[in-house]
């Protein structure tokens, strides 16, 4: 090892007398500038070419002429580059500091490199509008082209040692290497076999969560799905394994979601060539089939109708779908004019389909209602606001959206006047129609009483006459909304009881008392509410009954913490036992039932607590924007709208403390909100609305659709093996897709973009490395001759990186003095002003001066022979 800078050092050329030269940043004094080095190929520290900043460069055979280039676009993948940065070619003499311009194109000339008088270079000044080399003669002040590729950019061209040998120029053309007899100007590929296995070729074991994209959660939130290193994957919240569903290395298959009956999970994949819309069963057991075909687009996303008849998908240009699942029939019914991807919201009818989009006259967006079933489409707000994010209720009675119309608390600057808006959001519900209660109106309490007419004595005997009837009429109304119930099942009623055993977490008392009503309908399912200290909730999120044993069995998760219920029904009692799964905690729990009668009040109470809808979803679009009202929450910055199975809004609040999901009720009398969980960027819920997958810092999590959650990220484990140049292969026909799809021009620079994908494709074959692709990735968009279209990423091949201490500092050898090492020549201080640019050895009290010699660093003498970096190493 020759160097121990931390900064990236570019070897160049040999010096004529045997030492190295480079370039690197670390000592330019400007990040953004290269400067020329030499240094002893022994080790040592490196010495400064005296011009200001240098890229590339060469020395001249007699050590007099310095060829370089002030700057380098080498490595940018641009081709054809005219502007500002364009590089030339300039001599300096070493010896009297003389300096000129050599070339004048106004394109790219670079990399210098001399054989005796002449100079060589690389330009694409021809008419093959390439990178080529040229010669230049300064004596006759001479420019000459000797290779005319056509078909790629000679890249990285070294020029052979004259005296141990005929002068060569050993270059990359492509996927090969060349090499260039200067003195007939002929080149020939080099035929370079490489014996052994390739060990980067193997098929490579990898884990495809380190490669985690979007996700879904499952009907029930029982497992996820997951988007892996261009597979999708369900992994289970509990108990399982993790599921492979597609296992193709030569495929991405993107964006998974799961149907609402569960059976099936949908996601866009490539592998006949284009993106196209794919289902497959959730199980892995089942059928896979491609659903549209024919397509030239790249998709955003993907949302199911919650019968699962219907797929909606949207496409980078915003143009919006229906994709039948039964026969792959696809209807597109809008298109988004600022070709923004749009997210939707179905009723839980699968008729209806709320989303924003703009009208094109502004950059505001509207909230939109499609009718899939007369295609007719809705525009229910005017644009006024910019609205944004609708959703509707499960219950089919709200519909809810985001707005920015709060510019109350302008946010100054701390000098100056310039301010901004922030947080301008609010939250607005629209009753869907005229049936729908607003529960914010305000009430006022009176007292009433009844005035003593003849008309109200005959109404009263009428009343008496009548009583017989209107007794029969009651029960015939008690009959009618208790329709549709088994109000004979053995649970049915209202039951109070007493739990013990909370000793044992802490709890001052051993024994809580709590109350249940529960309800049960014609088909058996098992609705309620249950109250203790104070605290009122449904009845868990799972309710089974067992009628051969006469077992209830109830299981609720909350704030990461499981509770099962188990109970024997004898009659009027039951009685059982209740634990803390996974934490060792149980206890004992008896109920007696206090009363068979349910009002139509309390039954209509618990129906709307489960979750209960209408049937049907109606909307009436008459005066529609003039029924909204504010949910009252303070202002901010919300997307993600969505509704849980109670009908409660979910959503994202972004701001100063971070992303979180919060929820407020809106039926409730006094609305407020809550957190669900913090620190989360976005996401799902399940299609029985009770439990959502959470976006956190530590990955996905699921929790209930409810407040007062934490999150327990999932451990994701998605072991699997590739063919790398399979995946390769897809990787650069991806990259080729992408700027088709989203180029900002249609014409494509006017480049006849599939010529490229031709060119570039089959040099995956003698790619050996994911470095090797990205090159080949890189060199592809270069040709459409734009600025800023940057390539990174992927599996890098990196190495260990070792931190090198710096001190600020500027240095000299101190041989022969009565100390050896460095002596510090200048110490950079900063502005007294700056408490930002302090260095290290100018901090108060060290008592370190410019003239000082460093012999040793913790206790270790310096060794002179190498850089004073060497030192600094760990």
């Amino acid at each position: 090892r020759v160097t121990h800078h931390p900064a990236n050092e570019r070897l160049l050329d040999w010096t004529p007398d045997g030492d190295l030269l480079f370039s690197f940043n670390g000592l330019s004094g400007n990040p953004a500038h290269q400067k020329l080095f030499t240094v002893d190929a022994d080790g040592g520290m490196p010495e400064a070419l005296p011009i200001p900043y240098g890229a590339t460069g060469s020395i001249s055979p007699d050590g007099e002429w310095l060829a370089y280039t002030p700057n380098s676009r080498d490595f940018r993948t641009w081709k054809r580059y005219r502007g500002g940065l364009a590089t030339d070619i300039w001599l300096f003499n070493l010896k009297t500091n003389e300096s000129r311009k050599v070339t004048d194109w106004e394109g790219t000339d670079t990399i210098p490199m001399w054989h005796k008088d002449t100079l060589y270079y690389l330009s694409d000044n021809g008419e093959e509008g390439r990178l080529n080399i040229w010669s230049y003669n300064p004596s006759k002040d001479e420019h000459k082209q000797i290779t005319k590729f056509t078909d790629d950019d000679v890249k990285f061209p070294s020029m052979g040692v004259a005296d141990v040998g005929r002068a060569e120029i050993v270059f990359q053309l492509g996927s090969q290497i060349h090499l260039l007899n200067v003195s007939n100007g002929k080149s020939k590929p080099i035929d370079i076999s490489i014996p052994g296995a390739r060990e980067t070729l193997r098929p490579k074991a990898v884990d495809a969560s380190n490669h985690l994209m979007s996700g879904d959660i499952s009907s029930t939130g029982k497992r996820v799905v997951a988007e892996a290193r261009g597979d999708i994957w369900t992994a289970p919240v509990e108990n399982g394994a993790p599921r492979q569903l597609t296992n193709s290395s030569g495929a991405a298959d993107r964006l998974p979601s799961w149907s609402p009956d569960g059976r099936w999970v949908s996601y866009f994949s490539d592998a006949d060539g284009e993106y196209e819309l794919y289902i497959t069963q959730s199980d892995g057991k089942g059928e896979t089939r491609q659903l549209t075909d024919g397509n030239q687009t790249y998709f955003m996303g993907s949302s199911w109708s919650p019968d699962s008849k219907t797929i909606y998908a949207v496409d980078k240009a915003g143009k919006m779908y229906l994709v039948d699942v039964e026969s792959g029939e696809t209807t597109h019914f809008d298109t988004e004019p600022l070709a923004n991807s749009v997210e939707v919201s179905w009723s839980h009818d699968s008729r209806w389909i709320t989303y924003a989009r703009a009208t094109g006259d502004s950059f505001s967006s509207c909230i939109w209602i499609y009718d899939t079933e007369t295609g007719d489409k809705h525009q229910v707000t005017s644009g006024f606001f910019n609205d944004s994010n609708p959703a509707f209720s499960s219950k089919g009675d709200y519909l809810f959206y985001a707005s920015n119309r709060d510019f109350t608390t302008p946010q100054y600057e701390d000098i100056g006047s310039t301010f901004v808006y922030a947080n301008t959001g609010r939250l607005i519900a629209v009753p869907l129609n005229d049936e729908v209660e607003n529960a914010q109106l305000l009430e006022s309490d009176d007292e009433t009483w009844e005035e003593e007419t003849e008309e109200a004595e005959e109404a009263e005997n009428s009343e008496e006459e009548n009583a017989d009837e209107g007794d029969a009429d009651a029960e015939s109304d008690e009959a009618a909304f208790l329709e549709g119930y088994d109000t004979e099942h053995p649970l049915w009623g209202k039951w109070e009881g007493t739990a013990s055993g909370f000793a044992a977490l802490g709890m001052p008392t051993d024994e809580i008392s709590f109350s249940l009503m529960i309800i049960v309908d014609a088909d058996g399912n098992i609705m309620g509410q249950s109250e203790s200290m104070g605290e009122t909730d449904d009845l868990g999120d799972v309710v089974k009954w067992d009628e051969d044993t006469n077992e209830l069995y109830m299981e609720s998760t909350d704030s990461g913490m499981t509770i099962i219920q188990k109970a024997t029904v004898d009659g009027d009692t039951m009685s059982g036992t209740w634990e803390l799964k996974g934490m060792g905690m149980s206890g004992t729990w008896k109920g007696q039932r206090t009363s068979s009668d349910i009002s139509e009040e309390e039954l209509g109470e618990v129906v709307k607590e489960s979750g209960e809808a209408s049937e049907t979803v109606e909307i009436d679009f008459e005066n529609f924007e003039a029924r909204a009202y504010d949910l009252g929450v303070a202002s901010g910055n919300f997307g993600n709208l969505a509704s849980n199975d109670k009908g409660e809004l979910l959503y994202i609040r972004q701001g100063g403390g971070g992303a979180s999901i919060k929820l407020i009720d809106p039926r409730s009398d006094e609305p407020s909100e809550k957190t669900v969980l913090g620190m989360a960027f976005g996401f799902s819920v399940s299609g029985d609305g009770k439990k959502l997958v959470a976006q956190t810092p530590g990955g996905f999590a699921v929790v209930d659709a409810k407040a007062g959650q934490s999150a327990k990220p999932l451990n994701f484990n998605l072991r699997t093996t590739v063919e790398l140049r399979e995946e390769w292969k897809e990787l650069v026909t991806d990259a080729w897709r992408r700027f088709r799809d989203f180029f900002y021009v249609e014409n494509m620079h006017g480049v006849d973009w599939d010529a490229p994908l031709a060119h570039y494709l089959p040099m995956v074959d003698d790619a050996v490395s994911r470095e090797d692709v990205s090159y080949i990735i890189g060199e592809m968009i270069s040709e459409l001759n734009v600025g800023h279209a940057y390539y990174s990423g992927g599996d890098g091949e990196r190495q260990p990186s070792t931190n090198i201490g710096l001190l600020g500092a500027e240095y000299e050898v101190a041989e022969g003095d009565e100390h050896s090492g460095f002596r510090i020549t200048k110490i950079y201080r900063g502005a007294p002003w700056d408490t930002d640019a302090l260095g290290p050895l100018s901090q108060h009290g060290l008592g370190i001066s410019e003239g000082d010699i460093i012999t040793a660093v913790n206790g270790t003498a310096i060794d002179t022979s190498k850089d004073i970096w060497s030192s600094f190493i760990g």
